[in-house]
């Protein structure tokens, strides 16, 4: 509930602190945190587990929250309020713009957080790498999206974003379906690729969503897409790449995926508002 509130919130914060012209700069920031912290999660694991429990975690984060929580409270100036024009939700929802940016969100979530269930499953069954050598693995494929994100923001106020976005997407794609070779060697190569252009792709989205909606409906626009993304991306994806790694393979299942991502770039050359 608290990460579901978490963008819908900050998006519009971040949109009013900022003119329109840092809002790549500020948002790809912002974002680069996710990807530094699905790189460091694992090793962050490792080391609190030499010292304490595994219920040791959960105290050491609820006390990280608590004083992130403090310091934001006294520290960020609130955004006064402001109210939607009577029957923007229900324009909302039948802005076409809205719907596309969801499916691709779906697809480009599935292959960010719904592959990232997998991968060392995969690794490890499919691949035949012993468990700490897959973790390594798939903790530095990571490394390389909070590059990328951090670099996405500066590239939007030289380049076409809707051109970016499509580059990223058509990547991600590809080099989802590559990440099926049986080459170790490539194997890594391409899982930091297939990582840095997807992870790439959410700074990039959400200055779309901050451009092509305005600040009364900005909020409720981010969180509409993060929740097809996540209930369909975040949720559905694993659970059919785990189907199809029991039924078939794992390596079927992340060539579908990779193939949908590839064509869902396409999509956005259907986003009109996007500038």
């Amino acid at each position: 509930m608290a990460s579901g509130m978490y963008l819908p919130a900050i998006i519009p914060l971040i949109t009013e602190y900022f003119e329109e012209g840092m809002w790549g700069k500020a948002i790809a920031i912002h974002e680069s945190a996710a990807s530094l912290a699905m790189f460091s999660s694992p090793f962050i694991a490792l080391l609190v587990l030499s010292f304490f429990p595994w219920r040791g975690i959960f105290g050491i984060f609820a006390g990280i929250f608590v004083i992130c929580m403090i310091a934001f409270h006294f520290l960020v100036q609130e955004v006064k309020p402001f109210e939607a024009k009577k029957g923007s939700l229900s324009g909302l929802l039948r802005d076409r713009s809205l719907w596309l940016l969801g499916i691709i969100w779906i697809f480009m979530a599935g292959a960010y957080v719904g592959f990232y269930f997998i991968i060392p499953l995969y690794l490890v069954k499919e691949v035949a790498l012993d468990v700490a050598t897959a973790n390594s693995v798939f903790g530095f494929s990571r490394l390389g999206g909070v590059i990328v994100q951090v670099s996405a923001g500066f590239f939007v106020s030289r380049f076409s974003l809707k051109k970016i976005m499509f580059t990223f997407m058509l990547l991600s794609g590809i080099f989802t379906m590559l990440l099926t070779v049986k080459d170790l060697m490539w194997l890594k190569v391409f899982l930091f690729a297939q990582a840095s252009f997807n992870m790439g792709f959410f700074s990039i989205a959400l200055i779309a969503i901050a451009r092509m909606f305005p600040r009364e409906t900005r909020g409720a626009a981010t969180g509409f897409i993060i929740t097809l993304g996540v209930v369909c991306g975040n949720g559905i994806t694993p659970y059919l790449l785990g189907v199809s790694g029991d039924l078939i393979s794992f390596r079927f299942g992340i060539l579908i995926l990779g193939l949908l991502g590839t064509l869902s770039s396409g999509l956005v050359w259907f986003l009109k508002r996007l500038r």
